[in-house]
């Protein structure tokens, strides 16, 4: 959320809050790939466990109740917003225009998300993925169900799995002899194949294991590690470049995730952020377009905070009745939160 608001709102009271923290908050690439990372973990967890036996078309529909109700909830928000908005005459960056919302293409590209995971950097009339989004946020959403598609086909077989470790390898020195970071899918299967890789280790060395507080520890003081890395990054850039900086990092949250997870996976703090953290991830731009239309520069505490409780209401309201559905209708035995 930081870093989006300070794309919407350049100038603003966070340059004088974290003046030095910029660089680490706006670099999109990580942060994006670390949820990449932890995607690749789930999503292998799932199919070696729970999926071990079901079929493909359970385990898409399993998928698509936990990832899409939320992303269409915040579609209809954004475009009676920006409705409302044009009626009253305000405006917004991040708003729809009237021109848009009339174009086949438009609601093709919105409702199925097809088209930004197939078309890897332009979108519909030549437009960046993010730009041909209503919810410019959402080309991640639709990367993540071309590997979830991907998934059942691919990762259940032991050639599968290492044909497309092969593959993800080939490409990120590709990406790295060609000095680039790209955030569409041929990058984003790179890291979603590390996290399925992490998911084999933790559950050959570390699944299992009785957790004490020393290991909650470590697993806390890993995420510290993390934290810090991402506040001074820009020091890191300074001092062995931007390309290994990022290679960098990415190799460090990459060795964190599986004792990261396997220390605190009965913790329900995490549980509870994790839950909280998909919501808010789609109703951020709604509360800073109203910012921005009314001319609210210092706003951020307010958006934080209205941002929240939407997250809240959309998790008591909307995702925890369908994951009630979901578990009852498709798998009425325990499973793991989604």
């Amino acid at each position: 959320m930081v870093g989006h608001y300070k794309l919407v709102f350049t100038s603003s009271e966070l340059d004088t809050w974290l003046p030095y923290m910029w660089a680490g908050y706006i670099h999109g690439a990580i942060k994006v790939n670390t949820f990449f990372l932890v995607s690749g973990f789930y999503t292998q967890l799932l199919l070696e466990t729970k999926f071990a036996q079901a079929s493909a078309v359970r385990f898409y529909i399993y998928r698509i109740i936990r990832l899409l109700p939320v992303y269409y909830l915040s579609l209809f928000l954004l475009l009676s917003l920006s409705l409302w908005a044009q009626a009253r005459g305000l405006s917004a960056s991040r708003l729809i225009s009237p021109e848009r919302m009339v174009s086949p293409g438009f609601w093709l590209t919105n409702i199925t998300l097809y088209l930004p995971a197939i078309f890897n950097v332009h979108g519909l009339n030549g437009q960046d993925v993010p730009l041909a989004l209503a919810l410019r946020q959402a080309w991640t959403l639709a990367n993540e169900f071309a590997l979830v598609v991907m998934g059942p086909i691919v990762l259940r077989s032991k050639q599968g799995f290492w044909w497309m470790t092969a593959l993800s390898a080939a490409l990120a020195y590709y990406y790295y002899s060609q000095g680039t970071v790209r955030d569409y899918l041929g990058a984003t299967m790179i890291y979603f194949m590390l996290g399925a890789i992490g998911y084999k280790f933790y559950h050959r060395f570390l699944e299992g294991r009785a957790v004490t507080t020393r290991h909650v520890a470590i697993a806390y003081a890993m995420v510290a590690l993390l934290a810090a890395m991402l506040v001074f990054y820009q020091a890191l850039e300074m001092a062995i470049g931007e390309y290994p900086a990022y290679f960098f990092f990415m190799s460090i949250t990459t060795l964190c995730i599986s004792p990261i997870a396997a220390y605190t996976r009965k913790l329900q703090l995490d549980r509870r952020i994790g839950e909280l953290s998909y919501p808010m991830y789609f109703f951020q731009f709604l509360a800073y377009s109203l910012l921005e239309m009314y001319g609210i520069a210092h706003g951020f505490i307010y958006a934080l905070a209205g941002v929240i409780l939407c997250s809240m209401l959309a998790i008591h309201f909307v995702e925890k009745p369908l994951q009630r559905y979901r578990r009852e209708k498709y798998f009425p035995v325990q499973s793991p939160a989604g």
